[in-house]
């Protein structure tokens, strides 16, 4: 088995303070994007340094520092949070989200502005690149909680009669949430169909795009196959568990049987997991 190396890196987010007392003619900003990703079930920080114009790092003592922080598409305060110094003679910093702070949010974008308060009360906002911006980002991503969940399990006793007469003999689901409602940047859907006896017919799974429970037109085929979006339970290929796996960012799912008039097995159930 090879060897895998994995390596441990401490970045620091750059901020500036513009000092507007000292004779420093310089003005250097910091000019780094980062690609800053905190991870849902695990406690992240991040650390900080803080510059004048200069590029000098300067001394944080005697300030209060908080990180107030919003989704980037909603211009509500989610949490304020201090942070804590951790070397202020040399300007550094470090903000620490506990599970318990964002284990409730979207795995989103997030943007943070970092405030500093002096003895007296005074605040200033931190910039965080040449042009004066004070808000940096991360990324919250929910792949290290994601706990095994249960899949969601519809008997073909819960199945209904088709509403509208199209498929004749057929059986559907309601409509359930896809990963669109969750904001899963995967979109895996995973669906297993359970049979017996070599049921004969069709199988369909369809998709909608509407934020509201989807009509009947709202809905279209998700392709199973090659040649046709359902997948043909046949005398030769009839298996008792069949796995699909979709990919896409559905808002709402659904499945359907069509039972065949030469049928003599059974449609048990299907597992719906995204």
């Amino acid at each position: 088995m090879a060897d895998q190396i994995l390596f441990k890196f401490k970045e620091y987010v750059q901020l500036w303070q513009s000092n507007r007392t000292a004779c420093i003619e310089t003005i250097n900003g910091p000019m780094i994007q980062y690609n800053t990703k905190i991870y849902k079930g695990a406690t992240n920080t991040i650390d900080f340094v803080v510059r004048n114009n200069d590029r000098k790092p300067i001394n944080l003592a005697g300030y209060q520092i908080d990180a107030l922080i919003q989704r980037v598409e909603q211009p509500e305060l989610l949490l304020e949070k201090s942070v804590q110094a951790t070397n202020e003679l040399t300007g550094r910093a470090r903000l620490t989200l506990l599970p318990s702070d964002i284990d409730d949010w979207l795995s989103s974008f997030y943007r943070y502005t970092i405030r500093l308060t002096d003895v007296t009360g005074r605040q200033e906002y931190l910039y965080t690149d040449i042009n004066r911006s004070t808000s940096g980002t991360f990324e919250l991503v929910d792949s290290m909680s994601m706990a095994l969940s249960p899949a969601k399990e519809i008997k073909a006793s819960a199945f209904s009669p088709f509403p509208t007469g199209e498929y004749d003999n057929a059986w559907i689901t309601g409509s359930l949430p896809g990963d669109a409602q969750d904001n899963k940047a995967n979109g895996m859907h995973t669906i297993v169909a359970y049979t017996k006896n070599k049921f004969l017919g069709e199988f369909w799974i369809q998709g909608s795009l509407t934020i509201n429970p989807p009509l009947q037109t709202d809905w279209f085929n998700i392709p199973l196959t090659t040649e046709s979006p359902q997948f043909n339970y046949t005398e030769t290929d009839s298996p008792s568990i069949r796995v699909f796996n979709l990919s896409g960012n559905y808002y709402w799912i659904r499945m359907f049987y069509k039972i065949s008039p030469v049928n003599r097995g059974e449609f048990l159930k299907v597992m719906y997991k995204n």
